[in-house]
């Protein structure tokens, strides 16, 4: 019961002591610290389109990315390297997911199957009015689509 009492009368001068505080306006008259943001520049760089087929197989041929060594089921991880260092390089391959339908049509330049009702990640880029799927686990590209046709 005693210590009851005491503990009691302790939180009743700290709430008195606070208020004399705030009253008095020393909580006011803290330093607030306010860290200021500062803005910085950042480049922006414009990925431009292939010139050529012999462009985008010359880049095929000196990227490694078909060598990374990735668990089965990590093709989107493969695009994005690929993606990433065709920027690297200023050039533009966009990543797209393919249905396996669509992926095993083209099995016979790939030499790659995947798995019915699965999905494939591969890159994609424009060359001129042309649209070409890039296989990054085999280094492998075919042309698909002219947008003038």
């Amino acid at each position: 019961m005693y210590k009851d009492r005491v503990k009691f009368w302790e939180i009743l001068l700290l709430l008195i002591a606070m208020s004399v505080l705030f009253y008095s306006g020393w909580f006011l008259r803290q330093e607030l610290s306010v860290q200021k943001i500062r803005a910085v520049e950042t480049p922006v760089t414009i990925l431009t389109d292939w010139v050529s087929v012999d462009d985008l197989k010359a880049f095929l041929e000196w990227d490694d990315t078909d060598t990374l060594n990735l668990p089965e089921g990590y093709c989107w991880k493969y695009a994005l390297q690929l993606r990433d260092r065709a920027a690297g390089l200023g050039k533009n391959i966009e990543v797209e997911i393919i249905d396996s339908e669509e992926y095993s049509s083209f099995s016979d330049i790939t030499n790659c199957n995947i798995e019915q009702g699965k999905w494939h990640a591969i890159g994609v880029a424009i060359i001129g009015t042309e649209i070409w799927y890039i296989e990054p686990q085999a280094d492998v590209c075919w042309h698909v689509l002219d947008l003038h046709n």
